[in-house]
């Protein structure tokens, strides 16, 4: 099974990524344990990451294909994209989400509980770009005290990898990383 960041059967109605003319846009595979990987490098030097959930006629996307299609039909292939949160029934991200430096979802704050599945499993962490162009992952709970000035941000969650080990939260839930049914996004900022 090759685990990608554009799945067919993957329904979201936030996306990241539209590239005009992506100069450092690197895109391979990875081979490691008994998993696939799509590893995707953006160069933010030369490159604008962009966050999309709703058209212009202010309806969610709900699918990276329909991301594509109106990228098509404005003559702007996409490039690459991605899920980028956890959503409500109606399409409507469950945590914080920036996009154009406006904030379009609050903050959400919610601890581990049987009603927000895995959402509140901590530490619940966000991805952000800042209006300097640099990128970062911070935990939720440290977000509002480092007043980052976010160009774009998603809350997506709980954090996969901590302090660079897996989220024992995830460990000691029996999570089965190879399993069809887990497929996971996940955001590494390098610097």
């Amino acid at each position: 099974m090759l685990k990608t960041v554009l799945l067919p059967s993957l329904v979201c109605s936030l996306a990241l990524a539209y590239a005009s003319n992506a100069i450092a846009l690197d895109s391979r595979r990875l081979h490691a344990g008994e998993g696939d990987y799509r590893i995707v490098t953006v160069d933010l030097a030369q490159d604008k990451l962009e966050l999309y959930w709703r058209d212009s006629e202010d309806l969610a996307y709900g699918s990276i294909e329909a991301l594509r299609r109106t990228g098509d039909v404005q003559a702007r292939p996409l490039l690459f994209a991605t899920n980028a949160g956890i959503y409500d029934r109606e399409f409507r991200p469950l945590g914080l989400t920036i996009a154009d430096g406006r904030t379009l979802r609050p903050i959400n704050t919610v601890q581990g509980s049987g009603r927000s599945g895995n959402f509140g499993m901590q530490p619940n962490g966000i991805f952000y770009v800042d209006t300097s162009g640099h990128a970062g992952v911070v935990a939720t709970r440290t977000w509002r005290e480092r007043k980052i000035d976010a160009r774009i941000a998603t809350q997506s969650g709980p954090m996969l990898v901590v302090d660079g080990e897996i989220n024992p939260n995830f460990l000691e839930k029996g999570f089965n990383f190879t399993s069809p049914r887990s497929i996971r996004v996940g955001a590494r900022v390098r610097f």
